[in-house]
């Protein structure tokens, strides 16, 4: 981030001034900011929190430079879908863990008894939805906040990249639930429609 950032006041602001890092990481529940980017020695990362959501202004420390008076309309916008967004992310992975959990559980006991596969296959079910859910909206919203990063804010000296990792897990796990969920609705159907002797 150049000087130009304190024109506005007339405050000759540099990144290294605000004590920003070369790079920054953001997840799901915490950041991390690497300050040379050569070793992690120089890594911190803030405390994971269920209601985390990256602020630049704060994190950057941009209260004194031409963005304390607001941001631009594109990035404000897209910063504020992103922080109602994350929110409901975040509750909708952990209700897909736990329904996950409480199927994985409840599949070892249905296996005991042939009709004790529909409750296994609701959570299963409640997972692969709450998975889907999550998994659109990250790709959406994470994809919209690089783009919109990328466009008002590289005169400035930013860059934006996307982390295909995250969506590779999350997508992975969501066809992991679907495949889980189809197994448990055929199961329940073999057992419900099997012939009798």
């Amino acid at each position: 981030i150049s000087s130009a950032l304190g024109a506005s006041k007339g405050l000759n602001v540099s990144a290294s001034s605000l004590g920003l890092a070369d790079s920054y990481t953001i997840a799901l529940w915490s950041y991390c900011a690497d300050k040379d980017g050569t070793s992690s020695s120089n890594t911190s990362c803030s405390t994971p929190t269920k209601d985390f959501w990256f602020d630049p202004v704060q994190e950057w420390h941009l209260n004194n430079t031409i963005f304390a008076n607001g941001l631009p309309k594109a990035l404000n916008d897209v910063l504020k879908t992103y922080h109602s967004a994350s929110k409901v992310m975040v509750r909708l992975y952990l209700i897909a863990i736990s329904a996950t959990a409480a199927s994985t559980i409840l599949g070892f006991c249905a296996a005991f008894s042939l009709v004790g596969s529909i409750l296994p296959l609701i959570i299963s079910s409640i997972s692969t939805v709450g998975l889907l859910t999550a998994s659109i909206m990250a790709t959406v919203v994470y994809s919209s906040v690089v783009g919109t990063f990328d466009t008002v804010l590289r005169s400035y000296g930013v860059d934006a990249t996307l982390g295909l990792n995250m969506f590779a897990l999350t997508w992975s796990a969501f066809l992991s639930a679907l495949v889980s969920s189809f197994l448990w609705l055929f199961r329940g159907l073999c057992c419900c429609c099997g012939k009798r002797k």
